[in-house]
């Protein structure tokens, strides 16, 4: 007997009571489909009937189901995709740690996937979420939730409830909201158990909800959005293990929120005279009035600045590094020390022009920094120099995941980049039409068209 043989027999001998209960529903609605493209057509014999109807969306619909049931969920979702949307354009999808959702131009919204986090998959056609048929504008995803908002439309909630700390549909009831209002919506990197979500508004109030961290904001909701202290101007949040918030005031007061974890412990209370701040995974770096800096989280990746860091004009972050430029253009640097929290590249930083991190999320983690010779010094997980021919000037610099660029005025890039742990330091001259480079262990196609 197989597998769905077995389980059609033991839902059978199930009594009614059992069988009422929404999981147990859900599992019969998923064996539905499963039994239903067992005894149905093939997915080729489906797409072959496409072909010749591709407007049936019936058929577009039975094709997906059977992707479904097969747990072939991306291509359930790309044929959806393609066909599905009958007269409408789509405007954005996103995806949760779970599911998918997509926003059509007519403001209607539909989702599908394990919304609830339970390891029970809906459809489209049995999702009992997909009930907002206009009035969005705005849609995103985080951790285990969806979010709809619109000019005549609360933001709504949907997801798993316990961690949202919301019944699904619901509401969040943001003060004053309007469709005047600009928000913007942040949400750290979702992990397992963690689920949360902050929105900012134009008028400067922060509004919090979800699971633990910075979710959960309840202990400073006062100061938050008390106009002593002046309204929240900026919102950060770290995105490692430990969902950490911090927000700067217009009074130019630093709050931080959410150390379940108590790795920023030597946070004790608002910090004053804050003109800007940074994060990184785990760590904050407050530049001050005065030219100082403070840092908040774990030491090994930025949580202690070093003695000394003073007349600071500018800091920049990586994923796990630090690094500040001072008033006489040299940059100090703190944090992972393989990740460009020390200069590995055997040149000094100074005379710096400017700075370049690794862009968030990258699989290898380095910094670059343009000094006034028109070298570009790149320090971290992979180092080097990439120096310009005589007289040419620097035009632009462009950050990639492992790798850095520039285009120097004599029609020249030059790049740099991390490639199965050795160095590779190429350039395309003008009038060179395509190069491609392959690494080791891994594929990495460069191509450039220098006109």
């Amino acid at each position: 007997m197989n597998e769905v043989e077995a389980a059609n027999k033991l839902l059978k001998s199930l009594d009614k009571d059992i069988l009422s209960n929404d999981s147990v529903r859900k599992v019969l609605k998923r064996l539905e489909l499963i039994n239903k493209n067992i005894t149905g057509p093939s997915i080729d014999k489906l797409k072959e009937e496409l072909s010749k109807s591709p407007k049936n969306i019936g058929i577009v619909v039975s094709i997906a189901d059977a992707y479904f049931a097969s747990n072939k969920f991306n291509s359930a979702f790309e044929i959806l995709i393609e066909h599905y949307p009958k007269n409408k354009e789509i405007v954005k999808v996103v995806t949760n740690d779970n599911a998918y959702a997509v926003l059509f131009d007519d403001g209607s919204v539909v989702s599908w996937g394990d919304i609830d986090n339970n390891a029970s998959y809906y459809w489209i056609s049995d999702n009992p979420y997909n009930k907002i048929d206009s009035g969005v504008t705005k849609l995103f995803a985080y951790g285990f939730g969806f979010v709809a908002m619109g000019p005549d439309l609360e933001p709504t909630i949907w997801g798993e409830s316990y961690l949202n700390g919301f019944d699904n549909l619901s509401t969040l009831t943001l003060e004053n909201y309007s469709e005047d209002i600009d928000y913007t919506f942040y949400s750290g990197n979702y992990a397992d158990i963690i689920s949360a979500a902050a929105v900012l508004s134009s008028e400067g109030r922060v509004f919090t909800w979800g699971s633990e961290y910075f979710g959960d904001s309840s202990s400073f909701s006062s100061i938050l959005n008390d106009p002593d202290h002046g309204q929240i101007k900026d919102l950060k949040i770290t995105n490692g293990f430990s969902h950490v918030a911090g927000a700067l005031t217009s009074n130019n007061e630093f709050l931080l929120w959410g150390d379940d974890d108590d790795e920023f412990s030597s946070y004790t209370g608002i910090v004053n005279n804050v003109s800007d701040f940074y994060s990184n995974k785990y760590a904050f770096a407050l530049l001050l009035d005065d030219g100082s800096v403070t840092t908040f989280g774990d030491s090994d990746y930025g949580g202690v600045v070093p003695t000394g860091t003073t007349g600071i004009k500018k800091i920049y972050a990586n994923d796990w590094a630090f690094a500040a430029l001072n008033t006489n253009n040299e940059l100090t640097v703190w944090g992972d020390v393989n990740e460009g929290g020390e200069n590995n590249s055997g040149e000094s930083l100074n005379n710096i022009v400017e700075v370049y991190p690794s862009q968030k999320e990258a699989g290898t983690s380095a910094f670059a920094a343009l000094n006034t010779s028109n070298e570009l010094i790149v320090w971290g997980s992979f180092s080097g120099v990439v120096t310009p021919t005589t007289g040419a000037s620097v035009v632009e610099v462009y950050t990639a995941d492992g790798s850095f660029s520039v285009l120097y005025s004599d029609g020249t890039l030059k790049v740099i980049l991390f490639c199965s742990d050795k160095l590779v330091d190429f350039s395309v001259n003008k009038g060179d039409k395509i190069l491609s480079y392959k690494c080791n262990l891994f594929i990495m196609n460069i191509s450039f068209l220098v006109l």
